[in-house]
């Protein structure tokens, strides 16, 4: 794990270095934006039944979000999103009898965003909470329901370029912590996006 965030922030960093100074003339000023981005999360580990051997496992799934942000100075926002994945899966065996499960999570995250004008312009830090539901099939957590909702904590870095006033695209890595609330349900998101300022 410490070594995919450290690539990623590495690969992150090197692009922000490449790109101009001057290419980041454009500052965002303060005021409403909508932002959408999508990519892949990675799951470290999905549970299993007790006395099951995992046979083959999917911890890979289509990630997309939206959100509405305000710019409250040029270096700090507030941003309200919508977030869903696509499934992950699992298959198992305890000699006598298979299982097929199948995760997926949704939910809203509120987030605090820290952006550098100066140094690398466009580099940024984010952290935030979610609420989220993990649902799915085949699947029980501790309470025996299909379903689990809840708290959780986020924090993450990016890297956005602005193309204009109004629009910028941007690249980063999330870390959501305790996804749906569930302890070991952590999920490492990588995302681009497109941001419109009005």
């Amino acid at each position: 794990m410490k070594k995919y965030v450290s690539m990623t922030a590495g690969a992150m960093l090197a692009m922000a270095v490449s790109v101009s100074a001057s290419a980041q003339a454009v500052k965002s000023n303060q005021g409403v934006y909508v932002g959408v981005d999508g990519g892949f999360a990675n799951v470290p580990s999905l549970a299993s039944p007790a006395n099951h051997r995992v046979t083959s496992e999917t911890k890979n799934a289509g990630f997309i979000r939206g959100a509405l942000g305000y710019h409250l100075t040029p270096n700090w926002a507030w941003e309200l999103g919508y977030f869903g994945t696509g499934d992950f899966k699992q298959s198992g065996t305890n000699g006598s009898s298979n299982y097929n499960a199948k995760y997926k999570a949704s939910g809203a995250d509120f987030t605090a965003i820290y952006k550098l004008t100066a140094g690398v312009p466009g580099l940024f830090l984010k952290a935030g909470v979610s609420y989220a539901e993990v649902s799915g099939s085949g699947i029980q957590f501790s309470d025996g329901s299909q379903s689990a909702s809840g708290m959780g904590y986020l924090l993450g870095l990016g890297y956005e370029y602005d193309f204009t006033r109004n629009w910028s695209a941007n690249l980063a890595y999330t870390r959501y912590q305790r996804v749906g609330s569930v302890d070991n349900l952590n999920a490492n998101v990588l995302g681009a996006g497109l941001k419109y300022r009005f």
